[in-house]
């Protein structure tokens, strides 16, 4: 790739904020331009669209949502969002068996701390899905704006519903 081309203009934007932001050698020109939430979870850098692709590959799972969430070990660790196709049953042994196709997928390294089911993802009347919300509720910090949700009552069955597995 050419110095100075197109493709690098987002991590050049990155680096001028003062990110510490490298994107691994392996990273097609196509994944860095259209990957921008690359988070790291034990020193290895690991893009939620690559999570989010492995999770929706399951056959049980209609969406979903990765975020990364403050870890004391890891620095961050993956929290996924899933939502469930109808008439398949919500149980833990879904949870290892997708946990377990993701980290077959990708590797172990991208298999998700936590996995929540959400019968609704937190979404903008334009239909994008509100990470920046998911990633308060599971790390237990307080909403911020949420005028612009389609429906606000997502956010707050979601959060209860992250809380109540968190004490399980």
């Amino acid at each position: 790739m050419a110095k100075g081309s197109r493709a690098d203009e987002p991590i050049q934007a990155l680096l001028k904020e003062g990110r510490k932001f490298a994107p691994p050698k392996e990273f097609t020109r196509r994944a860095r331009v259209t990957s921008a939430r690359i988070y790291q979870e034990a020193k290895r850098r690991v893009s939620t669209m690559e999570v989010e692709s492995a999770l929706v590959e399951h056959p049980s799972v209609a969406e979903a949502a990765v975020i990364g969430r403050t870890h004391e070990i890891k620095g961050q660790a993956i929290a996924a969002f899933v939502t469930i196709k109808e008439g398949r049953p919500q149980t833990p042994e879904l949870i290892d068996e997708i946990k377990s196709h993701v980290a077959k997928k990708i590797g172990a390294l991208a298999r998700p701390d936590d996995i929540i089911y959400s019968a609704e993802l937190p979404k903008t009347r334009s239909g994008k899905i509100m990470r920046r919300l998911l990633r308060d509720i599971a790390e237990g910090r307080a909403l911020g704006d949420t005028t612009t949700l389609a429906d606000p009552n997502v956010v707050a069955t979601l959060k209860t519903r992250y809380e109540d597995e968190g004490k399980e």
